[in-house]
């Protein structure tokens, strides 16, 4: 870093200085620094399409999605050609659950580069978002041939499960957890697709392999809690969703399995309480609202 500032010392009317100075920041996670170089560099040359992408990048990191939109929407007006700020707008679109114009970004980034690995990868999030299983399938399986991961082995493992063929879901969650035996979400998405085949014993071994690899994994507690709850284990359930809902109080399915378990149990008062409480949390969650419904007559509701 010293050598950089330096040069920017040396020839401040330089606006390639700065860009590569920012790139710098922003790997070593000093997104505002990252930002002020970006700055300089925009303000030397404004038709620096690469240096709006990077800002908008480094803004991306901070969550300021609106602002990173415009950036990459600036570098695509500069540069249509530049595919990694199609693929960066897709991103920050995805998440505001812009979902058809995040895919559509993603298109364009693979028309521009028919080799981008991420685009693909990418755009099969996308495609599973909107329950279009054949097409993210058909993604991973571009990401696999271009450049294998964990990530891509996994995601089309899950969307495989979706799917209900089971055997190449096990397969690909194998060849995930073979790649790297220390990816929790692979263990914890085969022990989806044991749970699905009934395999409970198979399932809680792989959930608890999750836990043991990630302990402050919420959801590998919440599935182990299911999968004990299927067996009967109804004490072992209870401990599990309880660590899941300490480890994340916002979610409704952990609340509303949480109340299944305590009507199983006898808990019918802190069966309705779990209830209530998935519902102001998601106020459509049906498997919460019939849990009332079932507990309280036509006096269910949420408070």
């Amino acid at each position: 870093m010293r050598i950089r500032a330096t040069a920017v010392r040396l020839d401040p009317i330089d606006a390639s200085i700065y860009y590569d100075r920012g790139i710098a920041f922003r790997r070593d996670g000093h997104l505002d620094r990252a930002i002020g170089d970006m700055n300089d560099a925009i303000r030397i040359n404004p038709r620096f399409a690469g240096a709006y992408n990077e800002r908008g990048f480094a803004f991306y990191r901070q969550h300021d999605l609106d602002r990173a939109i415009a950036d990459f929407t600036q570098a695509i007006t500069l540069n249509p050609r530049i595919a990694a700020a199609y693929d960066n707008r897709g991103n920050a679109l995805y998440d505001k659950a812009d979902t058809d114009r995040a895919i559509a970004d993603y298109s364009q980034a693979l028309t521009i580069d028919p080799n981008d690995a991420a685009a693909y990868y990418n755009r099969g999030l996308a495609w599973r978002r909107v329950g279009q299983l054949d097409r993210a399938i058909a993604d991973y399986d571009q990401v696999i041939r271009l450049k294998p991961t964990v990530a891509a082995y996994v995601s089309r493992g899950s969307a495989l499960e979706a799917k209900g063929d089971y055997a190449h879901a096990i397969a690909d969650l194998n060849q995930a957890i073979a790649l790297d035996p220390r990816a929790a979400d692979a263990y914890v998405n085969r022990g989806n697709v044991k749970r699905a085949q009934l395999d409970l014993p198979g399932a809680v071994a792989d959930y608890t392999q999750a836990i043991t690899i990630a302990p402050n994994d919420a959801l590998a507690y919440y599935n182990r809690a299911w999968a004990r709850f299927l067996a009967g284990n109804n004490a072992s359930a209870l401990a599990d969703i309880d660590h899941a809902i300490a480890l994340d109080a916002h979610s409704a399915t952990a609340f509303s399995e949480r109340g299944l378990i305590r009507e199983r149990l006898g808990d019918n008062a802190g069966a309705v309480a779990d209830f209530q409480q998935a519902l102001k949390i998601d106020s459509k969650f049906q498997q919460a609202a019939d849990g009332l419904q079932r507990l309280q007559g036509g006096s269910a509701k949420s408070n």
